[in-house]
């Protein structure tokens, strides 16, 4: 992505940000973006791993929260500003957000409140976000980029269980311990003699078919398998073409992997002079023994989980026009 492709995104959030008290025309951010309202939304997502409709939302729960503490409007009133019908589904956002309610941050205004920051984005640093690192006892905790690498992949198949799923659910982390217990594994490493070397010792969680404006993805728990191996009764299959495959390691203590990890490995990618080819999009989360599995049956709190993208050394024209 050019740089003035992260200044037409940053006019996207300037644009936001001077609307949050009125209907957002996405007309209008289509022209700011120059893309269509399809592509629009999946950019936005890829690199800021939030939806634009979910960034707006907590953007005017947190602007909503600023104005609770500072002036002496209605709590219902100022619900209604930022698209609230009633104060009782105004309370219930602000306190899934907010962690308080809009009565509690109104009695005790120095209460600490979960805010969500404005985004800003950069060509060297893709996006900065308060949420990438947390403190614990004094100490700064973040994931970081230890590796990367670019290499040929495939043709193969993915075999295994899949699921619907949303950026951090706890549906993914119950299917996993789901599919555990099923011996999913177990019937996949039977087809020995369809396994390629890059599957043994790893345990692959593959994401297909983003839905831009939900955020709700396939999530698939499984193995690379060759292109002629069986299929067993009961799973899914899908292939995954020849591409260049980056291979990305993120340390960092599992809280701060998960929701960082993608935009770290994307921002890494961009920073080694590839794109992401969000044409033919997957992102696997790569569990190996050696540096995820391992550590962990140590005691170990900071491990490294692998990630891998396809890509290619060209932009994508169609997903922004210059």
């Amino acid at each position: 992505m050019t740089k003035t492709g992260f200044a037409q995104l940053n006019q996207v959030i300037d644009y936001i940000e001077s609307h949050l008290e009125e209907n957002i025309d996405y007309s209008t951010l289509e022209k700011i973006a120059m893309c269509s309202l399809q592509q629009l939304p999946r950019l936005f997502t890829f690199i800021s791993g939030v939806t634009l409709t979910e960034y707006i939302r907590k953007r005017r729960l947190s602007v909503a929260a600023e104005m609770i503490r500072t002036s002496t409007q209605a709590i219902s009133s100022i619900g209604m500003k930022y698209g609230y019908e009633s104060q009782a589904a105004f309370s219930r956002a602000f306190k899934e957000l907010h962690g308080v309610s809009p009565s509690q941050l109104r009695k005790k205004e120095d209460m600490t409140i979960k805010d969500y920051p404005r985004l800003i984005f950069h060509l060297d640093a893709a996006v900065e976000q308060l949420n990438n690192y947390r403190v614990v006892d004094g100490e700064v905790k973040k994931a970081k980029v230890v590796h990367s690498e670019f290499l040929p992949f495939g043709p193969y198949k993915l075999i295994g269980k899949e699921i619907r799923a949303s950026f951090m659910s706890q549906d993914i982390s119950q299917f996993w311990g789901r599919c555990f217990g099923e011996g999913v594994f177990d019937t996949l490493l039977s087809l020995e003699g369809f396994i390629p070397e890059l599957s043994y010792d790893k345990y692959f969680g593959y994401v297909r078919d983003v839905d831009a404006k939900t955020g709700i993805f396939t999530y698939v728990i499984g193995l690379f398998m060759e292109v002629n191996a069986p299929i067993p009764s009961g799973f899914v299959s899908y292939d995954v073409p020849s591409c260049t495959l980056a291979k990305v390691w993120v340390q960092g203590e599992e809280l701060d992997i998960y929701p960082n990890g993608p935009t770290l490995s994307r921002m890494e990618i961009t920073k080694k002079g590839y794109q992401v080819d969000d044409k033919n999009y997957f992102l696997c989360e790569v569990y190996t023994d050696e540096r995820f599995e391992k550590p962990k049956m140590l005691g170990e709190k900071t491990v490294i989980l692998d990630y891998y993208l396809p890509c290619k050394s060209e932009p994508d024209s169609t997903l922004l026009k210059k």
